[in-house]
């Protein structure tokens, strides 16, 4: 494959906002103090906005107030995230797309990192999604991790989704495969509906949650008689 068509194949764009400083902060430069040259970044920009693509079609979208860049001998990654010297508190937003360009889910997170080898995510804080697909299902967590090469979404920490049919599903860990529109739970769970309650383990769901299995349960059935 020559090297026109492996960059279309797969192709990451990142545009900057007005204000860029390359191998420094801005707070380190206000202050005037000393500082460590190795452990700053290599580049820093305010108003930051990516996308991804394969083939043309897009398979993530987001926005940040602030990035920085770190270029280093074993590893190269940027860090997204609120601006640490303004009032203003806007989060880190990210929409992924599944394979055929729909929208799969916005997410807001307090701090998103990328790292350009693996080409994975790793989002960290409050984090709240959308699952468009699923009729808007809201997702809460603590931390995800994602890989753009299999779309496969980690979820861990307080994992919470309530479904718009009122459907709930607690766990601790979450495994979304974007292409089967699945979701895995190895370890406890609990499930609530209008009509049942359900703990247990080994948990295999649909994005909605209106059909799933699971290896080990215990809980309460209501029936309609």
């Amino acid at each position: 494959m020559n090297r026109r068509a492996d960059m279309n194949r797969h192709v990451i764009t990142i545009l900057l906002g007005l204000a860029f400083i390359a191998g420094c902060s801005r707070s380190e430069l206000a202050s005037g103090a000393e500082v460590d040259v190795a452990s700053l970044p290599d580049q820093e920009t305010w108003g930051a906005v990516l996308y991804t693509s394969e083939n043309g079609t897009p398979s993530l979208s987001l926005s940040a107030p602030y990035m920085v860049r770190f270029d280093r001998a074993d590893s190269s990654y940027a860090v997204f995230r609120t601006d640490p010297q303004a009032e203003d508190t806007t989060r880190v937003r990210i929409r992924l797309f599944d394979r055929t360009g729909t929208i799969a889910t916005s997410i807001e997170v307090d701090r998103l990192l990328y790292f350009d080898e693996s080409k994975r995510f790793e989002g960290l804080g409050s984090i709240y999604a959308v699952l468009h697909r699923a009729n808007n299902a809201e997702l809460r967590a603590r931390s995800f991790a994602y890989d753009e090469t299999d779309q496969v979404v980690v979820i861990s920490g307080d994992v919470f989704i309530t479904t718009s049919d009122d459907r709930q599903l607690a766990t601790e860990r979450l495994v979304w495969d974007m292409q089967q529109r699945q979701f895995s739970a190895e370890g406890l769970f609990e499930m609530t509906s209008p009509s049942e309650r359900i703990q247990g383990y080994g948990l295999f769901a649909s994005e909605d949650l209106s059909r799933y299995t699971f290896s080990q349960a215990s809980g309460e059935f209501e029936v309609e008689e």
